[in-house]
């Protein structure tokens, strides 16, 4: 219940309104309405609300009549609504000013709005030709307690920073938030980071930022004075999860896991984009009690059609990458050829636990799979995201 009670501030400015309201309203106060206000001010600004009710709405009852009359709204019920506007005005601003969050009713703050851009002090107001009659609230309150929740101010960091990877340009910590008690992640930027990979650093996270899907890392905020930005936690990369369980993980297991991945890819695709550092460490796992989720992280390298980074000569990136391909052709001719042909190979490490050699096949179909997939000839391999998922779908266990 908000209460002048012990609010010096917040009494004396309710007390100004109450002689304003007392000096152009008469002496005494409109209880009428006070009934709808009792559970959330306490008396006096229940009575306060109930009188500033009672004024706006024998103003507008008038003035609907104008407005079924022929447009002019007399000077005294005019100048009536003005000073009851005004000291309801008052009223929301001193309960602000003092931390408290009341506000009018949506409708009859635009209603007042409205009204105040016609209303005249002297000789009457003309009233709009496509005014519409305003509904009287008769039992529903105009002087609302709204909900909210006040967050810590955040403007720095307070929380001990613990390292958890690190990579060509950049290191990523994790910390505890002890107000959500939820952990999360920071990735900055190395002191010797080189112009050329900062943009990079900063499309990253404008990238990720515009995306937004199950399957990939969010991205919450960044710092540029410290070449750092806030993102989501995950519990391990693929490459650690698949070694650890991989004498665990059943074929149907196995197979959850890749569509996920390639749920994702098949959104970049939607999107126009291609990763291009497709590797184990760049695939995140996160952990929920019943589940595990895939995330595609680490878009440092990603490939959008504007994107004025890419040249000839830029770094091929990503361990399952076709290097000698991409070092013919160019790094900046990078397709879906070659994104597929990483893919294939990313897929083939979560179906057998093996990263090094592709040469067995432990399921059928897989052999195929990975032909297509890998296959020297640019024109043999995957041409799209489809392509690949409806091969891929084939592969069963033996």
């Amino acid at each position: 219940m908000i209460s002048v009670n012990n609010n010096t501030k917040l009494l004396n400015g309710i007390v100004s309104i109450e002689r304003d309201y007392q000096d152009y309203f008469g002496n005494e106060f409109a209880i009428d309405y006070e009934h709808l206000y009792k559970k959330q001010f306490d008396t006096r600004l229940s009575r306060l609300c109930s009188s500033l009710h009672h004024q706006l709405i024998e103003n507008l009852i008038i003035l609907n009549s104008s407005i079924n009359g022929g447009g002019h709204y007399w000077a005294n019920p005019s100048r009536d609504l003005i000073k009851a506007i005004s000291l309801s005005n008052r009223f929301i601003s001193n309960l602000k000013n003092s931390g408290e969050n009341v506000v009018i009713a949506e409708y009859y703050n635009k209603v007042m709005k409205e009204c105040r851009d016609f209303l005249s002090m002297s000789g009457g107001s003309t009233v709009p030709r496509d005014m519409k009659e305003v509904d009287i609230y008769y039992v529903l309150p105009i002087f609302e307690v709204t909900d909210t929740i006040q967050l810590p101010n955040k403007s720095s960091y307070n929380f001990q920073l613990k390292p958890i990877g690190s990579g060509s340009y950049a290191s990523v910590y994790s910390y505890l938030d002890s107000s959500y008690n939820k952990t999360f992640a920071v990735k900055r930027a190395k002191d010797n980071i080189s112009q050329k990979d900062l943009k990079r650093f900063y499309l990253e996270f404008e990238t990720m930022k515009k995306l937004s899907s199950p399957y990939l890392l969010e991205v919450y905020s960044i710092d540029k004075s410290k070449n750092e930005y806030v993102m989501e936690y995950a519990d391990m990369t693929l490459l650690t999860y698949i070694t650890a369980q991989n004498q665990k993980l059943t074929f149907e297991e196995r197979k959850s896991l890749c569509y996920q991945i390639i749920r994702g890819f098949e959104y970049l695709t939607e999107k126009g984009i291609l990763h291009r550092d497709i590797a184990p460490n760049n695939i995140l796992i996160k952990e929920y009690e019943d589940t595990k989720i895939v995330k595609i992280a680490d878009f440092g390298n990603v490939k959008l059609s504007d994107n004025l980074l890419t040249s000839i000569n830029t770094e091929v990136r990503g361990s399952f990458n076709d290097i000698s391909g991409l070092q013919r052709i160019g790094f900046s001719n990078y397709d879906f050829r070659f994104e597929g042909f990483a893919l294939s190979k990313l897929l083939y490490f979560v179906l057998t636990g093996r990263y090094r050699n592709f040469n067995k096949f432990n399921y059928s179909n897989l052999e195929q799979f990975m032909e297509k997939g890998t296959n020297p000839q640019l024109n043999q391999r995957f041409s799209d995201i489809y392509e690949l998922k409806m091969l891929f779908s084939t592969i069963t266990s033996k």
